[in-house]
C-alpha cells in the first residue's frame, strides 16, 4: 500500500472532470492510498480512503477514459470504477491493449485522448 502519486492524481482528476457522472471522493486524493490489483501488472489500482472503506461494492464505469501510449508504443486505456449506488471512486482500471505489463504506468506525457464513453 502506498499513497497516490502526482501523475495518478492528475489522471484521476482529468477523468472526474470529463465524466458525465458526478463522482464522489470520501477524502482528498492526496490523502488516499492505493493497492495494486491482481491484473497481470497492467497497473490497475484500488483506492483506499483514510476513512470509510467498504469491502464489497458493485462497481460500474465512470463513463470517461484516457488513452496513452506506453514506452513501447502500445495503447493503454484508463477508466475509473465507481460504486454503483453512491458513485464513490473505488478503483482505477488500467488495460494495456496487448495484455503485456506496463512499462511506464500513468505516463501523462504520452496522453493521446481524454473522452466520455
Amino acid at each position: 500500500m502506498r499513497r497516490l502519486n502526482k501523475d495518478e492524481i492528475y489522471i484521476i482528476d482529468k477523468l472526474i472532470d470529463v465524466s458525465p457522472v458526478s463522482i464522489k471522493l470520501l477524502s482528498p486524493l492526496d490523502t488516499c492510498f492505493v493497492s495494486k490489483e491482481n491484473d497481470g501488472d497492467m497497473g490497475s489500482l484500488k483506492i483506499i480512503y483514510p476513512i470509510n472503506n467498504l469491502l464489497e461494492v458493485n462497481l460500474i464505469s465512470s463513463q470517461s477514459q484516457i488513452d496513452y501510449l506506453d514506452k513501447d508504443g502500445v495503447l493503454v486505456n484508463i477508466t475509473l470504477m465507481i460504486d454503483k449506488n453512491e458513485h464513490i471512486l473505488r478503483e482505477v482500471d488500467v488495460f494495456k491493449t496487448d495484455f503485456s505489463s506496463l512499462i511506464a504506468p500513468f505516463d501523462i506525457n504520452n496522453i493521446v485522448s481524454i473522452y466520455q464513453v
